[in-house]
């Protein structure tokens, strides 16, 4: 090189340059990433080196290909589209040249979006081949292995029946071919021999839907055809083997009317109608039958009734039929769907999809009915602030914790449905999912079930990766201090009835429970039990059960909580001290219990039925209560004290 200045120039010392080939060098390296669901997500790698460079994207050590959801794995940029569950793993990036290679890693975790203190993950995504789609519920066996079926799909696109562990191993045990039954639409359950019963809604003989056995290796067995008459057509509702080891369940249509039947099976396949559904009375029935604590069968109408929008019914295993409820389609809503959940207080729980508020259509309910055919309407959907999810298409199932869970189609956030905690006397509503549609799937339409450790399973009808939508099946669990939902309910009762306390709880499993009286740790013995369950119970009660105290302390590995306290107030019947007649009045004296509401009846003879009201209510002062009554032109009267519920 030259170099000159005003004084002169000089030349420096000569250099040499030499050009080599080298191997690639990376100067920007992937970062590893966690995301929500349906994000996309990019991977990107900066290198130097002699031209050209290659890149090879792996994930977990296996060379990836172009997908509908994945691009640019030959590229200096991955790209991976709707990300979800299935893409999470570790992503490797080699370059090569001819002079060598290198090679770079970092992770991707999906993690699904669910409320606080819940987790959500996916354990099946259906792929409508061999596995089905469609899925329906899904019902525990006795070996802990989760059993369901898909409405389509499988080798001839009829359906199929799987098998699923909690840990996600999935297997086809049986395909639909038409001939052996079609698009199944509930979960198979399993009978006492150890097979697996369900219903298919089309298929069989004679192409109207079968009753099967299955066998949890795989041997599936049609035990009854339907043919429309006279024992129905079109089985969609889960079965249930009665306590008499037969199966009970329930057709859509056909019967005498053709609009359904309640039917008997045994587990051999001989199958009777119980009873054919005759508007009236009901029509369509909307799922499998319960059984009630008193020993009959429970269950619901989609239609029918006397205003033609649905009935809950009560049926013997002989076949006697009560119509209970005939929904109005106003805050009872209509089109009740699923199948009823007997609950720990002997109470029956549903939903209706649709509830009307003339004339706007509204989004369905939750109600409560009780045996006798009382309804309450425990929550309504569509609330604006809670954005709690529109239309269940599926009933509700009670857990161990005494909450009610369930689902909705729809909801205002998302669109792809939700999953909803309730508990059972309506006062705490919470909505733990909502779908997204790409990674644990959109639109449910069957009830939960629940694990020996609390975690509660679905299935979705549609979503999935690369917006396929064949459905999944999914897990959700709780994983926080208890927080008590539903609070023991302060009771006025007769000396020697049977009490039961209950609460309803949220949070991690297992729990521990502690009921006290008065802050003192009961134990279980004489009349009482559950003293470390959820549910104490007192039997024939006497003044001694009576307390203002009564409360349970809940607990799990993360905390505990009490609840707080209930009164137990028992009382006496009233009985009558003495009646004295003078000239035309008749005076009446009773016991009483101070702070006890009364009110005295009359009627004009033993046979007549109805009873008139003498008086006004009132609250007693002491022990002792007096009326009286004008007699001079009644040749015979009767009277009775009613108590009322004390106002507290």
């Amino acid at each position: 090189m030259l170099v000159s200045n005003p004084a002169g120039t000089t030349n420096s010392a000569a250099a040499l340059l030499q050009v080599t080939s080298i191997a690639p060098l990376l100067l920007m390296v992937p970062t590893s990433q966690t995301f929500a669901p349906c994000a996309t997500v990019s991977f990107s790698v900066a290198a130097a080196g002699d031209k050209p460079l290659s890149y090879l994207w792996q994930k977990n050590g296996v060379p990836l290909a172009d997908s509908c959801d994945i691009t640019g794995q030959a590229s200096d940029t991955l790209v991976i589209n709707h990300a979800y569950e299935g893409n999470n793993g570790t992503y490797t990036v080699i370059v090569s040249n001819a002079r060598g290679y290198t090679n770079a890693s970092a992770s991707l975790t999906v993690v699904p979006v669910s409320a606080p203190c819940t987790s959500l993950a996916t354990r099946h995504w259906f792929t409508g081949g061999s596995d089905g789609q469609a899925p329906n519920g899904r019902a525990f066996g006795t070996n802990g292995v989760m059993y369901g079926t898909t409405y389509s799909g499988g080798g001839a696109s009829w359906g199929t029946v799987f098998s699923m562990t909690t840990n996600g191993a999935y297997s086809v045990l049986a395909t639909f071919m038409q001939t052996n039954g079609a698009h199944p639409t509930a979960a198979p359950v399993q009978g006492t021999d150890g097979r697996l019963y369900g219903t298919t809604t089309e298929g069989g003989a004679h192409g109207a839907g079968t009753v099967f056995a299955l066998t949890v290796d795989g041997m599936l067995s049609t035990l009854y055809s339907f043919a429309g008459q006279p024992a129905g057509a079109g089985p969609s509702g889960e079965l249930l083997q009665g306590p008499d080891g037969n199966f009970y369940g329930t057709t859509t249509v056909g019967g005498v009317s053709n609009l359904g039947t309640v039917f008997r099976t045994t587990p051999s396949g001989a199958l009777t109608n119980l009873h054919s559904f005759n508007g009236a009375d009901g029509a369509t029935p909307a799922g499998g039958v319960t059984l009630g604590c008193d020993g009959s069968f429970y269950g619901l109408t989609s239609l029918g009734g006397a205003n033609g929008k649905g009935t809950v019914f009560k049926i013997s295993p002989a076949g006697g039929f009560t119509l209970l409820y005939s929904f109005t389609g106003l805050i009872d809503g209509y089109e009740p769907v699923g199948r009823l959940v007997c609950g720990t207080d002997c109470s029956f729980y549903g939903v209706a999809r649709h509830r009307r508020l003339n004339p706007v259509e509204l989004y369905g309910t939750v109600f409560k009915i009780t045996p006798s055919g009382a309804l309450t309407t425990l929550h309504t959907f569509g609330d604006v602030v809670l954005r709690d999810g529109w239309y269940p298409y599926a009933g509700l199932m009670q857990s161990t914790d005494g909450n009610l869970y369930g689902t909705t189609y729809f909801d205002p956030v998302s669109y792809f449905g939700t999953v909803f905690r309730i508990a059972p006397d309506g006062n705490s509503f919470a909505t733990l999912v909502y779908f997204d549609g790409c990674d644990d799937g959109a639109s449910p339409a069957a009830p939960l079930v629940e694990d020996a450790a609390g975690n509660l399973y679905g299935t979705t009808t549609s979503g999935g990766p690369c917006g396929v939508g064949h459905g999944t099946l999914f897990e959700l669990g709780v994983q926080c201090a208890p927080q008590v939902t539903s609070q023991p309910a302060s009771q006025v009762v007769l000396s020697g009835a049977n009490v039961m306390l209950s609460v309803a709880v949220s949070g991690a499993r297992p729990f521990s429970y502690q009921w006290q009286k008065n802050g003192t740790n009961l134990v279980d013995g004489a009349n009482l039990s559950g003293s470390t369950d959820r549910s104490l119970t007192l039997a024939n009660v006497s003044l001694a059960d009576a307390g203002t105290n009564y409360s349970v302390v809940v607990s799990n590995a993360l905390g505990s909580v009490a609840s707080t306290r209930a009164r137990l107030t028992v009382v006496y019947p009233p009985v009558f001290l003495s009646t004295v007649k003078s000239n035309c009045t008749l005076t009446l004296s009773w016991s009483t219990i101070a702070g006890q509401p009364y009110r005295l009846q009359r009627k004009s003879g033993l046979v007549t039925t109805n009873w008139t009201y003498l008086g006004n209510l009132f609250t007693a002062t002491g022990s002792v209560a007096t009326a009286s009554d004008t007699v001079c032109t009644n040749a015979q009267q009767c009277y009775r004290v009613v108590m009322f519920p004390q106002i507290r």
